[in-house]
């Protein structure tokens, strides 16, 4: 995990990927997040939300890819498309 933010209730890990594919960014990314959401140490319970950055634009294949993901992880997963001027993106 490249990031951990925890405010309140919210309990995220950010995976943050260089390949501007996303598929391959989400496929990079997807198996350190489950570990890292695993063995967090001294924590109980899944990790709020799954984030995975990358550079690439999100395609229609991505999203089906990540609904996909999403039907069979239990904690949200979400993919960010991080860009310079991205500065204030929701989790």
């Amino acid at each position: 995990m490249d990031i951990r933010v925890r405010h309140k209730r919210l309990d995220a890990l950010i995976e943050v990927k260089s390949n501007a594919d996303p598929i391959r960014a989400i496929r990079e990314a997807i198996g350190q997040l489950l570990e890292y959401g695993l063995h967090r140490p001294g924590d109980a319970g899944p990790a709020t939300v799954l984030v995975i950055a990358a550079p690439g634009a999100p395609t229609a294949e991505s999203a089906a890819y990540m609904d996909k993901l999403q039907s069979v992880i239990a904690s949200p997963i979400r993919y960010v498309h991080a860009t310079d001027d991205a500065h204030d993106t929701p989790l």
